[in-house]
Formats: structure tokens, sequence, C-alpha cells
């Protein structure tokens, strides 16, 4: 049933605003400060011009000659995505889902006059989903299965690569009998100092004390990642899962089994495709 429309989840007040001369320093700040992922980019009337993806940020400043320039010097204009995805208030819910699945990109809520009332990212529809769904989905019968694993000394490139190569916003962080102790997603990476990432090799000690050689981008997973981790069990309620999720602001849970070892991953998307097909 289509009966959840924009304005009835829309609690934003600020939405995240920058302007295409501003630096990238900047549009950071506004992210952290507003706890977002998606910063609208707008014109000199305030109407939107583009988005400013944090992933996409990220991607681009590990790879040279960016990684190596600070933020103060790049600009929004040099990152931002022209190409903008906008909704009413009075848009269903279901169809907004329907197209952050489809494009993998937010929406931009407008009002009448074309002023940006808020920015709906995938996170922001777990907890309607969580409150609102009658699904009886299990998260047996939905989670992906052999999902991106990496070494708490695996590199910060690494991650990327390995997030890149799945489709995935996230890689989770094991020990060496596969128990999750971490999380590294786009943000943990894109929230970093640019200054602070440096590239080498060095001969460490892993947890079993073994002397291996490690190639990295300092700091390490270990350094940045999420923990303790949130998980979630096979035969759990998708809606309950969504529910940890959206509370603690997270995009993943861990599936795990009941030795609490990695055996898959839940993800926004997975929610949104669960409530595209039972309704809200």
């Amino acid at each position: 049933m289509k009966e959840v429309r924009v304005r009835d989840i829309l609690y934003e007040k600020a939405p995240p605003l920058v302007r295409e001369t501003d630096t990238l320093a900047h549009a950071r700040n506004v992210g952290i400060r507003t706890r977002r992922k998606t910063i609208v980019v707008i014109d000199a009337e305030e109407r939107p011009i583009g988005i400013l993806d944090m992933r996409d940020i990220g991607r681009k400043i590990l790879d040279k000659p960016n990684y190596a320039r600070p933020l103060d010097r790049l600009l929004v204009s040099d990152f931002m995505d022209k190409d903008i995805l906008t909704v009413g208030e009075g848009d269903y819910v279901v169809d907004v889902a329907k197209m952050i699945l489809e494009n993998r990109k937010e929406v931009i809520v407008l009002g009448k006059d074309e002023e940006v009332y808020g920015v709906i990212e995938a996170e922001d529809l777990l907890g309607p989903y969580s409150r609102l769904s009658r699904s009886e989905t299990l998260v047996r019968e939905v989670y992906r299965k052999e999902p991106p694993t990496a070494s708490p000394l695996h590199s910060i490139k690494y991650a990327y690569e390995l997030m890149e190569e799945k489709g995935v916003d996230a890689v989770i962080v094991v020990d060496q009998v596969r128990r999750p102790v971490g999380i590294v997603t786009y943000s943990d990476i894109i929230y970093l100092p640019i200054t602070s990432i440096s590239r080498g090799s060095r001969y460490v000690k892993d947890s079993t004390k073994r002397v291996v050689f490690v190639k990295y981008s300092l700091p390490v997973l270990e350094d940045i990642m999420s923990s303790p981790v949130f998980v979630a069990s096979l035969d759990e309620l998708l809606v309950d899962a969504a529910g940890r999720m959206y509370f603690e602001r997270i995009g993943h849970l861990p599936v795990v089994d009941e030795e609490n070892t990695i055996i898959g991953l839940i993800d926004k998307y997975i929610i949104l495709e669960d409530m595209v097909r039972t309704g809200l």
C-alpha cells in the first residue's frame, strides 16, 4: 500500500547546503555537523544544482594527484554530481525507495517554490520501515552471502577497492577466526584528515604473533573502524534489524551464526527492496 508520504517522515529542519565555490574542507565540515553523507549544492537563488556525495569524493582523493592535496584547495564544483533526483512532500515513500534503488543515489525534497526542504538518504527510510511495515521477512531470506571482509591491518585503499568490487558501501573487519571486530564505511574514510593518509610498507606482528609484510595506507583499518559491531542473526525479523540500524544510524549489519562467525551481510538496499515488495 502507498499510504506514507514524504511529509510524514521528513524531520530535517536544516538540510546540508553548500555552494559550488565552497571548498571540500567546508563541505566536509557540513557533513560532519549534520551527520550526512550527501550534501546539496545550491545556486545564488538557493535552488539545487547538484549533490556532493562523500563516497565519490573518497574515491577521487585516494587517487593521484588529489590524495596529497588538502581539502581547502579542492572545490565543490570539481566533485559535485549535476544529475540530481527530486521529489515533493506529497510523494509516496515507497516511490522514493524505488528511485533510490534504481539510481543508487539520494533524493532532494523540494517545496512549492523549488526550495530545498531536505535530503532523503537510504538510511532515512529504515526508521519508517521498522515502525510501519508489516513485513514478516526474515534475515535468512534476504541476506547477502560472502560479504567483503578484511584484516585489521589492511590498507584504506584495499578497503575501497573491495567495496568497488562487491558493489557495497562497507567492509567487515574480522579476526583470525572470522569473527567481526569492526566495520569500515566510506564515511569513516572521507571524514579522515586527508593529510593523515600516507603510503608505504612495513613488517608487523599479527594477532598470532607472526611477523608479516604489509603494504598499507596509514592509518590502517583497525585505526578507523567502528567498534563494537552490531550484528544480526538469521532468524531475526528484517524489521527488527532495520530498527536497530536506524537507531544506530548505520547502513549495514553483519550476519553471524551461533558462534559469532561472519556468514553474510544485510544493508539498507536489502531493506528498501523489502519495503518496495511489501509496501508501507
